[in-house]
């Protein structure tokens, strides 16, 4: 081996190790980001997780009035019905189902 070809092989070296270490670099900044990413989902999925007590309780509670005979607050609409004892809703029949009176606009 001549001088020229050690020059090679150390300048191929060089380059090889400044490469992996370019790469080790994007590979700990891809594994920050996907551990942020992680952590972020798991947050997620505790509120969601949060929510299932108070559903539950709410679902009890709607069987527990529906069992003690009072009417449902929240009729399903079908067409025009004479009132019967039931609620009745006036709405805008230009609306959709659960837009306010107002139209969604908001005043300041």
């Amino acid at each position: 081996m001549d001088a020229h070809d050690e020059v090679e092989a150390g300048f191929f070296e060089r380059e090889r190790d400044r490469l992996i270490q370019d790469i080790s670099k994007g590979v700990e900044t891809v594994l920050g980001n996907v551990n942020g990413v992680n952590r972020k989902l798991e947050e997620t999925v505790s509120v969601g997780d949060e929510f299932h007590p108070i559903a539950h309780l709410w679902s009890r509670f709607a069987g527990i009035m529906a069992a003690s005979g009072i009417p449902d607050l929240h009729p399903s609409y079908e067409g025009n019905k004479e009132d019967q004892g039931e609620i009745r809703l006036d709405s805008d029949p230009n609306l959709p189902p659960g837009v306010a009176p107002g139209g969604g606009r908001i005043y300041n």
